[in-house]
């Protein structure tokens, strides 16, 4: 089986929850480990999609969705003790601001680079007019030529540069699309629902046999 959903869900939460561990026990949570938790949240909440490929999956892969169902259900119980113990701690987990500050820093880095780019293109702009009517034989025009192409790579590389901020800017969109309404205690819930969904599994299977 290529693809266990069940089990791509187990080794996310179990990562989850160590990173859960870390942070109740004092580790403060670096950028990249509070993505992780974002990111088992936006990946894993749409339990209609996990179930219609259950449903797909089943017929042929029972026994294998099945053991991923049972360290499912180990990963779950972990979780919710974790969370019971330390829900006071877990709940003052602060995601959005790091998010919001990383965004910010991105568009504010794409705006920086649109506009030396711009400013960049006007340069090169600039001198590439002032060839167009300049006579052949003029003395300057040489010494021109050579400024052009290097006006001309310069504005390359700042175009190159504004576009890779840009397409940043819109990946982070797309990573984190959706968190400036997300509450942590929504992985309480989509947890709960991953363990009755577990629980459903097996007891299917149980009544199979």
């Amino acid at each position: 089986m290529t693809n266990n959903e069940i089990a791509n869900i187990s080794q996310g939460l179990h990562k989850v929850n160590a990173l859960l561990t870390e942070y109740a026990n004092g580790h403060a949570l670096s950028f990249d480990e509070k993505v992780d938790i974002w990111l088992f949240f936006r990946d894993n909440s749409d339990i209609h999609y996990t179930v219609d490929w259950l449903e797909g999956a089943w017929p042929l892969h029972r026994s294998e969705i099945e053991e991923a169902a049972k360290e499912l259900i180990e990963e779950t119980s972990r979780f919710l003790k974790i969370y019971d113990k330390h829900k006071t701690e877990i709940n003052k987990l602060d995601l959005k601001s790091d998010f919001e500050k990383h965004i910010a820093s991105l568009e504010e880095k794409r705006d920086r680079d649109k506009a030396a780019s711009s400013s960049a293109w006007k340069e090169f702009k600039t001198i590439d007019h002032r060839l167009d009517f300049m006579g052949w034989d003029d003395p300057r025009r040489n010494e021109l030529d050579k400024e052009c192409d290097r006006l001309n790579e310069k504005q390359k590389k700042a175009s190159a540069i504004a576009s890779q901020s840009i397409s940043e800017c819109y990946k982070a969109y797309a990573t984190f699309y959706g968190y400036e309404n997300f509450n942590i205690r929504w992985i309480y819930v989509l947890v709960c629902q991953l363990e009755a969904l577990a629980e459903s599994i097996i007891s299917e299977n149980e009544d199979l046999q």
